[in-house]
């Protein structure tokens, strides 16, 4: 129901329906990070950013909660946060392509030519979906 209104755009009506979740099941990962990705589409970063990281905290298995916050905190031109949020998923997950990728992104742009490459390059091995074209670009695109 969350997701239906939430493409609808009607954010309150989803963000009620996925708080009204989390009382009756305060850990769902899946719920929690919801309700982040509402935030961020209602631009409430900081809202956003403290329910991905307890989304990452319920499962640590699943890389894509810190993801997507760190997608959002790139949005924001913040890639310090980025960084960190990237820096966590790598560790627990080190050959997750798409934070690799992610993390080869905020490289090329800090100018950090070699260690762009070196995430681009893991990233093209690793596991998870990624847009390989674009990858390969990017690496191309670094000589």
């Amino acid at each position: 129901l969350f997701r239906s209104l939430a493409a609808a755009g009607q954010y309150e009506a989803a963000e009620e329906t996925l708080r009204d979740a989390l009382d009756d099941v305060p850990n769902d990962a899946e719920s929690v990070m919801a309700l982040a990705q509402v935030f961020a589409s209602t631009e409430r970063a900081e809202e956003a950013y403290e329910r991905y990281r307890h989304a990452a905290d319920l499962d640590p298995r699943n890389p894509e909660p810190l993801v997507q916050a760190a997608r959002l905190a790139l949005a924001q031109e913040r890639p310090v946060l980025a960084v960190g949020f990237l820096q966590r998923v790598i560790g627990q997950h080190p050959s997750h392509a798409p934070a690799l990728a992610l993390m080869g992104d905020v490289m090329r742009a800090r100018r950090q030519a070699g260690q762009a490459r070196t995430f681009y390059q893991r990233a093209l091995e690793g596991q998870g979906s990624i847009d390989r074209e674009a990858v390969q670009r990017a690496l191309r695109a670094l000589r």
